[in-house]
């Protein structure tokens, strides 16, 4: 009774959340590391702008962040989808980044771009 108790608790409890920082430039990505540990990464200003507008959702109540660089190669039909924020000014940059941002949730993509798989939906094969 009271294992079960606690996990329906937590489980009712729990969110899934997401947040998103998307913005356009150049990256410098490689492995990194020595022969007994590698990792691949992605670095430089671009990688950190980004990481920067993914936690300026929380200040921001939304759920995706994009950068003016990331807004202006939009689409048209996809930048009605995100709102401008204003100006903000980011960690280790030392010029203001221009802000849009989506914040509904959950996040509904535009039908035109959702991609649905097949797959998915066809019953497991039975092998007798």
């Amino acid at each position: 009774g009271g294992m079960r108790s606690s996990m329906s608790k937590y489980a009712s409890s729990s969110k899934l959340g997401f947040r998103g920082g998307v913005h356009t430039g150049t990256v410098i990505a490689g492995n990194l590391g020595s022969a007994t540990q590698m990792k691949y990464a992605v670095v430089g200003d671009t990688v950190n702008v980004a990481a920067r507008l993914e936690q300026l959702n929380k200040s921001l109540g939304t759920v995706i962040a994009v950068s003016g660089d990331t807004w202006n190669r939009l689409p048209e039909d996809l930048k009605k989808w995100v709102r401008p924020k204003g100006h903000h000014f980011v960690k280790g940059r030392d010029q203001a980044v221009d802000v849009y941002a989506y914040g509904s949730i959950p996040l509904v993509t535009p039908r035109k771009y959702r991609r649905l798989s097949l797959e998915a939906s066809r019953p497991p094969l039975r092998v007798t």
